[in-house]
């Protein structure tokens, strides 16, 4: 999957959302990459490059969404006025 850079970079990107403070860029980037390398696996068709791109599609929504509700959660706990 080297000639699909968007795919293996997304595909990596996806498992760098699992880090706490880049996840949730990396997720959204992940997404993204994910959608650019299944566009251009269609076009060439390179072995292994089409689970990447849906590896890196699948982890990026997940893990983008579990990290935007995480967000949501701290900053209504962080303003959460105790009186």
């Amino acid at each position: 999957p080297v000639r699909n850079k968007y795919a293996l970079i997304g595909y990596y990107l996806g498992v760098a959302g699992f880090i706490p403070l880049i996840g949730f860029p990396a997720a959204i980037v992940a997404f993204v990459f994910g959608i650019l390398g299944l566009r251009d696996e269609k076009r060439a068709h390179v072995p292994g490059a089409k689970a990447h791109a849906i590896t890196a599609i699948v982890l990026g929504s997940i893990l983008g969404l579990i990290h935007l509700f995480l967000i949501i959660m701290f900053v209504a706990v962080a303003t959460y006025d105790l009186r």
